[in-house]
């Protein structure tokens, strides 16, 4: 149920955010999504339900956050990045600041 859930929130949150057809790319368990911010900075997200962790490319980091227990919406961190997310609103933080928000 937990991955079903992800799963359609995150397709409404890629959605919400009026992201070209070419930027959502599903295969099953594994879902991408690529943002871009009004600095035209790219985010890119693979998210592997399987595994119940995110994959981010930012700023030349390739880095895998574990998935942490949210209220609601989207939570993963590990000790230095942090991605939080809730309806079209998504923000990834490095070291406790801010370095992307759509």
């Amino acid at each position: 149920m937990k991955k079903v859930f992800l799963i359609l929130m995150l397709i409404a949150l890629a959605f919400s955010c009026e992201l070209d057809e070419n930027e959502i790319n599903e295969g099953g368990d594994i879902i991408s999504i690529i943002y871009t911010d009004v600095k035209d900075q790219q985010l890119h997200l693979v998210f592997d339900n399987t595994k119940d962790i995110v994959t981010i490319t930012f700023d030349g980091d390739v880095v895998e956050l574990p998935s942490q227990k949210p209220a609601s919406g989207i939570w993963y961190e590990n000790e230095q990045y942090e991605l939080r997310g809730k309806g079209e609103h998504i923000t990834l933080y490095k070291n406790k600041k801010i370095v992307f928000e759509n």
